[in-house]
């Protein structure tokens, strides 16, 4: 089973993100769509509606979610046309124990294969008071003293306690609507995030190999004011977590079909270099038939298919691959 954890500080929307991501993609958006299980599905609801419920107040904690005290875990499948793409457990780790539960944190991250970093955007709004859209030291020195990027340093290096390989990372930055439109673009909030996760960034080789991407989120401007709630960006980390994994497999099916024709080609060749009273003792190797073929070569053609589609819903993201802006991989 695949794994995707989003982690984050206390009242850094990763609740919020996930019931606003659901909203979304459990209506679909170009052929993607999620279901969940039925056990959740009342639940994962009557969340969805209360977080959409413009009458309730947020001010007296009726609209949001508070905040998760136990992981949570959840069960989705990501399909494209009804049709099933990936099925993966969702760990939601509390911010309150970032500090006080990160054995915890570790155990929760093996086997991940990406995790969501949330950097709350509300935070990054009330720096951008102080300072301007050039000032990314100083407006990183202040998301890393008061608005919990230290922490989540200390998580990334608590990430590899249980894995033998650092997972790709999507550093989402939620509430975007709150930042002012003078810091509100890509190459500002890149160079903010570069300098709070520094060593996501590091352009050197030893050690981990690092994936990583940047994707504002937001469930629509002024939630807490009664607005309506209309996400913008939300499927794009399900998108690039699911498009890694895909990838991977397509790639070992691949490689796969390759070597297992390159073998049936030798064992035929060696079988047909025997003589008549060899053939008779070896028998023929059995090999993958034309229809066998076609076959596979129809299911990789689909699974390039589902990669490419997944790839385009991301591709307007950049990556970065041990500090290196390259370009996403066909």
């Amino acid at each position: 089973m695949s794994k995707i954890v989003i982690l984050g500080t206390s009242h850094s929307g990763k609740t919020c993100y996930f019931y606003g991501m659901l909203r979304k993609m459990m209506v679909g958006i170009s052929g993607f769509s999620i279901r969940v299980e039925d056990k959740d599905f009342s639940k994962i609801r009557d969340a969805i509606r209360r977080l959409g419920d413009t009458k309730l107040r947020p001010e007296e904690g009726e609209r949001f979610p508070l905040p998760s005290q136990t992981t949570e875990t959840y069960k989705l499948d990501l399909m494209y046309n009804f049709g099933l793409l990936e099925s993966f457990d969702w760990d939601d780790y509390p911010g309150e124990n970032i500090v006080s539960k990160m054995s915890e944190f570790a155990v929760s991250m093996k086997n991940a294969h990406c995790l969501l970093l949330c950097v709350d955007g509300e935070g990054i709004a009330e720096a951008a008071d102080i300072y301007g859209p050039d000032e990314t030291d100083d407006l990183a020195a202040d998301l890393t003293d008061r608005w919990g990027c230290f922490e989540l340093n200390h998580a990334l290096a608590s990430a590899s306690k249980q894995n033998d390989s650092f997972p790709a990372v999507c550093v989402m930055i939620s509430k975007y609507d709150k930042i002012p439109n003078a810091f509100r673009n890509m190459e500002t909030m890149t160079e903010m995030v570069k300098k709070c996760f520094p060593t996501l960034f590091n352009d050197g080789q030893g050690g981990n190999s690092r994936l990583v991407t940047i994707c504002p989120v937001s469930l629509g401007k002024d939630l807490d004011k009664g607005e309506r709630l209309r996400p913008v960006n939300v499927e794009k980390p399900i998108c690039f977590a699911t498009y890694l994994i895909q990838a991977s497999k397509q790639k070992e099916l691949q490689e796969g079909y390759r070597r297992q024709v390159q073998k049936d080609r030798e064992n035929m060749e060696e079988w047909e270099n025997l003589n008549a009273l060899g053939k008779i003792i070896h028998h023929k190797p059995q090999i993958m038939s034309e229809t066998e073929k076609a076959t596979m070569r129809g299911l990789l053609q689909s699974g390039e298919r589902d990669v490419t589609e997944l790839r385009n819903m991301i591709t307007p993201l950049p990556l970065y691959m041990n500090g290196k802006d390259i370009e996403w991989p066909d």
